[in-house]
């Protein structure tokens, strides 16, 4: 294990994968290196044996809780996120305790349609240490999201200027890799 303590990395992609497979690729460039074992989204088709990313996140869930059976290997596992990778990374750390979530560009909400609690109810309630980097332009929750949503105290809100596809400037990368690594270097 490395100093930020991540025994197991899991990346979850969003519903748009492969077409934002390169948040992946930024993600692992900054900490596949400091973590014992790397599990990405193309892994995770792979072993899914479906051949394509499945977007139900109960099902996504379930992959995870294979990959992940016994709850000492969870706790040792930091899980990422992508749009709804993110909801299914925080869907099962509440049913099984991770060491931390890190998601980027939450989707609190579906533009212009109603709200759906079971997006974000769990949030309010989770003792996982949470970390979510959301866009100020985000239209599935941009800076409002730490005023319309209730976030229990072990989840941190950081925004970066971007709109839900999280493409961030080397700055905004410098940020959310900064930033991920205090709050992982504090859980250590």
């Amino acid at each position: 294990m490395t100093d930020l303590a991540i025994a197991h990395a899991i990346y979850l992609a969003g519903d748009s994968y492969p077409s934002d497979a390169q948040i992946e690729r930024e993600v692992r460039g900054r900490f596949g290196g400091v973590a014992a074992s790397w599990t990405g989204q193309s892994d995770l088709i792979e072993e899914s044996g479906a051949g394509v990313l499945v977007n139900s996140i109960d099902v996504r869930v379930q992959q995870l809780a294979r990959l992940l059976p016994e709850p000492a290997a969870a706790l040792k596992a930091v899980l990422f996120g992508r749009s709804s990778g993110a909801r299914a990374a925080t869907a099962f750390a509440f049913r099984r305790p991770v060491r931390a979530v890190v998601c980027l560009g939450y989707p609190f909400r579906k533009p212009n349609k109603p709200e759906q609690p079971g997006r974000y109810k769990h949030l309010a309630a989770t003792t996982v240490p949470t970390l979510i980097f959301q866009g100020t332009d985000d239209a599935y929750g941009g800076r409002g999201v730490v005023d319309d949503y209730a976030l229990s105290d072990a989840v941190r809100v950081r925004f970066v200027q971007a709109d839900h596809t999280m493409r961030l400037d080397a700055e905004g990368w410098a940020f959310f890799e900064r930033e991920t690594r205090a709050f992982l270097s504090a859980l250590a």
